[in-house]
């Protein structure tokens, strides 16, 4: 199209100029300046038909750069919200995972817990029992005491670790 025009517009001016070269009043100064008006208003077409040009290439080049970051930009975009989705349903999970986690440490615990309020009753009897009981010799009565002792501990031991067990599942 610019091309198009601008033949046109050099058709123009050299079949003006033509027309002036053939006009019967034109002297010689006239002709220089129809020659210079000529050279240089081609001279000015062709810079201006470059610039023209130049112009419309940036144009186009910065459409496509703009374009370009736009597709870029609408798939930075997807990226976004197709991780927020994941960190959504990630979030989800994990809060499931953590309640299923408290449920099953407060059912252990209490498991635990019977089995062990069952072994401390059996242990206090067997305490009751030796005290009570003369039939076992001195040094057999000392070992059971000292061995009913030890499991004594242990069974001390191991409900406090059940209690902290229960009270850290339901501080969280």
């Amino acid at each position: 199209v610019a091309t198009v025009v601008l033949a046109i517009m050099v058709a123009g001016q050299v079949g003006f100029y033509f027309f002036l070269l053939h006009s019967p009043n034109l002297d010689a100064a006239g002709r220089i300046s129809a020659d210079t008006l000529l050279r240089e208003g081609m001279l000015a077409k062709g810079l201006i038909f470059v610039l023209g040009i130049t112009l419309v290439r940036m144009i186009d080049a910065a459409h496509r750069h703009s374009e370009e970051t736009l597709r870029r930009s609408i798939s930075v975009n997807e990226n976004l919200e197709r991780l927020e989705r994941e960190t959504r349903i990630l979030s989800e999970r994990r809060r499931e995972f953590l309640e299923a986690q408290r449920e099953f440490i407060s059912m252990v615990s209490h498991e635990f817990r019977t089995p062990l309020t069952t072994v401390q009753g059996a242990q206090y009897l067997l305490d009751g029992l030796l005290v009570k009981s003369g039939i076992l010799s001195g040094s057999v009565a000392e070992k059971t005491g000292r061995w009913l002792g030890l499991q004594s501990s242990g069974l001390a031991t191991l409900s406090k670790l059940v209690d902290q067990v229960l009270m850290l599942n339901r501080t969280e």
